[in-house]
């Protein structure tokens, strides 16, 4: 079984690679071009799988970058509501239960890239998560209509 999971490991990390070094010789981040999860193997198509599926990945993408010259973002969208959200619930178990129909992707950005810091900074910082999962986490929600568009956005800590 060990033999089967060091396989797979090693297949998301190409994969996550070939993704890092399309992005990066083309410069993609300014087209926003993301990677979904469920992009790197179909067994993430699977709601229940997609938080757990998405940190690990993503801890795989910081693996391979060089952090000196990038940042990675982990994007996980969650559920519209009707109300704002109070930033005291917050907390993974909040997440998984609220994940939108759209499966988290990353994206991948020059360090002090303008879009990228415009977002981190319009967002609130979820200390509760961070401290949870070692990572910078914020939350940005958006009234639209009659709805809250919420979304967390997971960088490296």
């Amino acid at each position: 079984m060990a033999g089967h999971n060091l396989n797979k490991k090693e297949l998301y990390k190409k994969t996550l690679q070939d993704w890092i070094d399309k992005v990066i010789q083309g410069k993609l981040w300014e087209n926003y071009v993301d990677l979904h999860i469920d992009e790197v193997d179909k067994e993430f198509k699977k709601k229940e799988k997609w938080l757990n599926a998405s940190l690990l990945l993503f801890n795989y993408i910081l693996e391979l970058i060089d952090v000196n010259d990038y940042n990675a973002i982990l994007v996980i969208p969650l559920s519209f509501s009707e109300t704002p959200t109070d930033l005291n619930d917050l907390n993974l178990m909040y997440v998984e239960n609220r994940l939108d129909l759209t499966p988290p992707s990353f994206y991948l950005f020059p360090l002090r890239y303008n879009s990228f810091e415009k977002t981190i900074n319009s967002s609130s910082y979820i200390k509760k998560i961070s401290d949870e999962i070692n990572r910078k986490v914020y939350f940005k929600e958006e009234k639209d209509g009659d709805e809250y568009f919420r979304v967390l956005y997971i960088e490296r800590g």
